[in-house]
């Protein structure tokens, strides 16, 4: 099942390669680390169920090692139900951006849907996450036109910035 994770997440070990980057950290290891919490009863998920005794929690931890110390690292936590085994809790929705040094500077972003949006069901809510995904592709599109032909990251364009947002907000 590490392995498995390990796949699923990969995306996560790439940001901590980026990061590693822009600080200008040459890593000697990226490693993914998981845990695993099982649910203690059914859950019925409408589409599917998750049977009592299977894995409805994961816990993948992507670690940047510079000489034996993890230096970069991102964490994410997902949960399906309330019957977890462990119980792990998750104390927000969002993230929680931490940098470790002096001094230490800690960030918290949640996301909330604007006032005017209506939703009945979870796939309207879902929207949402997919709004934030594509977000900063579109927003990036200026950038990338502009760059040299090639591979280009985040570390190589400019701030990429959602121009017009106010304009297409103040329209709703």
């Amino acid at each position: 099942m590490p392995a498995m994770t390990a796949h699923g997440t990969a995306v996560f070990g790439e940001a901590v390669r980026l990061v590693a980057d822009a600080l200008g950290v040459e890593l000697d290891d990226v490693r993914c680390v998981a845990e695993y919490a099982q649910t203690t009863a059914d859950l019925d998920l409408g589409s599917w169920t998750i049977p009592a005794g299977c894995v409805a929690g994961v816990h993948a931890s992507w670690q940047g090692v510079l000489d034996g110390t993890t230096v970069v690292e991102l964490n994410v936590r997902w949960r399906k139900g309330q019957t977890l085994e462990p119980d792990w809790k998750i104390d927000q929705d969002g993230w929680v951006i931490q940098v470790d040094g002096q001094p230490t500077v800690t960030t918290k972003i949640g996301f909330l849907p604007p006032p005017y949006f209506q939703a009945e069901t979870i796939a309207d809510f879902m929207v949402l996450g997919h709004i934030m995904t594509a977000m900063p592709v579109v927003n990036a599109i200026p950038a990338v036109v502009a760059a040299a032909p090639g591979i280009a990251t985040y570390n190589d364009l400019l701030l990429t910035l959602p121009a017009g947002a106010c304009r297409a907000a103040n329209s709703k």
